[in-house]
């Protein structure tokens, strides 16, 4: 039986980092630290430290008043309290009351230039005053130190501020300090960073960042080396331990790839490994064709020597054959390095051979053909073509990606073409490239379903951040309201700020980033807003956002759609106000809203593949075989399939633009049963 579908309009990433496993947050911090230490990223720039820091060591449980982890650099350091539950309080045994109390007590007793405060929180249960509204004002104070008095401030922040101050106030005094001054609390109150760290589950945003850094620079698997900095962590943790930098490359320093060897970027050493180990054979060319007179019954296969004893090459090659003496050309099936190669060809395309014999001809090669001085020199040459594509993943013949395991390795020299190395699927070779040897990538072995993917491309737009379409997934079906028109002004001045029941305030946003207006603009949706507001609160049904500030809509309609018990808050009045960048930073999401996404394509056209009658995308295209298996048990015709990285929202809302135009249902991560009937997933439809 289907779910009941839920519409979701816009869904925030949550955070988390509860214990799992024995594995607790303060212990996953330091562990995300050491990773980027590890991979070579000193500055630490993610631990919210806006200037070069070179790390030095890490210590845990320390005698620093900030306790839980702190961070060295050469310069200056980062003192970090980790919290999954916090909220907004002005009790002085409150857990931000211990926080604070925490920041004072360092200052106070040991504060250096350039120290930073960092608030680490995840999970669920720490307030919106806290990620949000606490940010918005530090940074506030940051770019100038008299903002909290020049910078309008919602109620919501004048909550926290006021909260904030009592409390540092009363730790400053309680240190010695009579009668605090505001410049004594802004000294303080500037250097604290809300840092948001994801390590929640399997779609933990941070620990994926985590794990494709430590892959980049791992010799070994990037999940065992995550694990070896969890237990190192928790092990420093247990003894109120430190390790320094010299320590940790002592530690885990040999799962890395020794300096000078290229950095790992998947295809790129793996080109190297096929070509260096099989010492390629260059002073050939093995060719095979069908045998003159008698085309239906035999192949013939030869081999001949490639260069004359001046350098010039013995045979001339097209993309069709080889030329003969008198200028036609001989057409061929396939040329390779060796007879190996050649049957290999022969074994991936069967109908080449359709029923005829291959006869070998056992032509002699002079002893010298591999070590002659124009073959040594051919084959550094062609290394330095293949290093100059040692992270391209595309195919020399089609330009697509190529995630095939037993793809060929070749080489391109023939007449008015200019000599280039590089990869090609098995589908791509023409008569005239020259195959040296094959791709062997566990990698690709093991996602076998996923052909033409461009494995790199997905990394680095899987480091941005989750989507939207990835934290929305739910049990059963929902829907994904589609618009590709933002409204607004991308270099406005103005924004639009909502404030809630509660104080709090909201900005309107377009996909998880505060619109910008001109100020006539501005002034004028807020009125429309505000009206909005008093028609609907006058029906009893209001306009409403739920804590997290996640979906804006009627009353109605989100008691219909979130969970039961999400506690929701009348919007009450709508302004326009002036736009800076704390307001970005606070409230806009700097990754793309839609994007990364895969979409299943046809390997010979690249257009979007139908299955089912459905355009399908996936959010983590490691599963594509799950779904595949499911998508073969409910009996739904899936045609050959290849994957294609959708990494920006401009090139998924192309694509999705042009699906509805023809009146195809995208969907995102889709299951049925065995009637075909959609069970989970995401539906994408246009907001009319």
């Amino acid at each position: 039986m289907a779910h009941k579908k839920k519409t979701v309009a816009e869904v925030g990433t949550s955070g988390g980092a509860a214990a799992a496993a024995g594995v607790g947050f303060q212990q996953q911090i330091a562990a995300y630290a050491l990773a980027h230490v590890l991979v070579g990223d000193t500055a630490l720039g993610t631990f919210g430290l806006d200037r070069e820091f070179n790390f030095r060591s890490l210590h845990m449980e320390t005698a620093q008043a900030i306790d839980d982890v702190v961070i060295i650099g050469h310069s200056h350091r980062a003192l970090i309290q980790a919290k999954t539950k916090v909220s907004l309080s002005d009790a002085e045994e409150s857990a931000y009351g211990d926080v604070l109390r925490q920041f004072v007590a360092h200052h106070v007793r040991d504060g250096r230039d350039g120290d930073a405060y960092v608030l680490a929180v995840g999970g669920t249960k720490v307030s919106r005053h806290i990620r949000v509204d606490l940010t918005r004002l530090t940074e506030l104070t940051r770019l100038n130190a008299r903002a909290l008095d020049e910078n309008p401030r919602t109620g919501a922040e004048d909550e926290v501020l006021e909260k904030t101050r009592t409390l540092i106030t009363l730790f400053l005094s309680k240190e010695g300090i009579a009668s605090p001054t505001e410049d004594e609390f802004i000294a303080i109150f500037r250097r604290i960073y809300v840092l948001p760290l994801d390590f929640e589950g399997p779609r933990g945003r941070d620990e994926a960042s985590a794990l494709l850094l430590l892959r980049a620079k791992a010799s070994i698997d990037s999940a065992l080396v995550w694990a070896a900095l969890l237990k190192l962590s928790g092990t420093l943790a247990i003894e109120r331990g430190s390790i320094d930098k010299a320590g940790l490359f002592a530690r885990a320093g040999h799962y890395l790839r020794p300096e000078g060897k290229p950095e790992k970027t998947l295809l790129g050493e793996m080109l190297l490994e096929v070509l260096t180990p099989l010492d390629p054979s260059v002073g050939k060319d093995v060719v095979m064709f069908a045998a003159p007179g008698h085309e239906s019954e035999a192949l013939v296969v030869t081999a001949s020597e490639r260069f004359h004893d001046d350098g010039s090459l013995t045979t001339i090659f097209t993309r069709k054959g080889f030329k003969h003496a008198d200028g036609g050309v001989q057409p061929i099936v396939c040329r390779s390095a060796t007879l190996d190669g050649t049957l290999r060809y022969v074994r991936d395309n069967p109908h080449v051979q359709e029923g005829r014999k291959i006869l070998v001809d056992q032509n002699r090669l002079s002893q010298n053909f591999e070590s002659s001085v124009w073959a040594k020199a051919h084959k550094q040459f062609l290394r330095g073509l293949f290093d100059e594509k040692r992270q391209d993943l595309s195919c020399i013949v089609c330009g697509n990606p190529v995630s095939e395991d037993g793809a060929y390795v070749v080489e391109v020299e023939e007449e008015g073409a200019s000599p280039a190395a590089g990869i090609a699927h098995r589908r791509c070779p023409y008569p005239g490239l020259r195959m040296i040897g094959e791709v062997k990538s566990p990698l690709f072995a093991h996602y076998k379903g996923l052909h033409d993917f461009d494995f790199n491309r997905w990394i680095a737009a899987a480091q941005k951040g989750s989507s939207i379409l990835t934290t929305s997934v739910v049990q059963g079906t929902a829907v994904v309201l589609w618009n590709s028109r933002p409204p607004g002004h991308p270099r406005g001045g103005w924004c639009v700020r909502i404030d809630a029941s509660d104080g709090s305030s909201h900005y309107v946003h377009h996909r998880a980033k505060v619109l910008r207006f001109a100020q006539e603009s501005a002034i004028t949706e807020a009125v429309e807003r505000q009206r909005t507001f008093d028609e609907a609160a006058a029906t009893g049904d209001p306009y409403c956002v739920p804590e997290d500030r996640t979906l804006f809509a009627r009353r109605s309609f989100l008691t219909r759609t979130l969970p039961r018990g999400t506690k929701l808050l009348q919007c009450a009045k709508a302004s326009a106000v002036a736009f800076d960048v704390a307001i970005d930073k606070a409230y806009s999401s700097p990754t793309p809203y839609y994007a990364p996404v895969t979409l299943l394509v046809t390997p010979e056209r690249g257009d979007a593949a139908d299955v089912g009658g459905n355009v399908v995308m996936l959010s983590n295209p490691l599963n594509l075989l799950v779904f595949l298996e499911n998508w073969q048990q409910a009996s739904l015709n899936v045609p050959s399939i290849a994957a294609d990285v959708i990494d920006t929202d401009e090139i998924f809302d192309r694509v999705v633009g042009q699906a509805l135009s023809i009146g195809k249902t995208v969907l995102v991560d889709p299951l049925f049963d065995e009637n075909g009937t959609l069970v989970s997933g995401l539906e994408i439809q246009l907001n009319q």
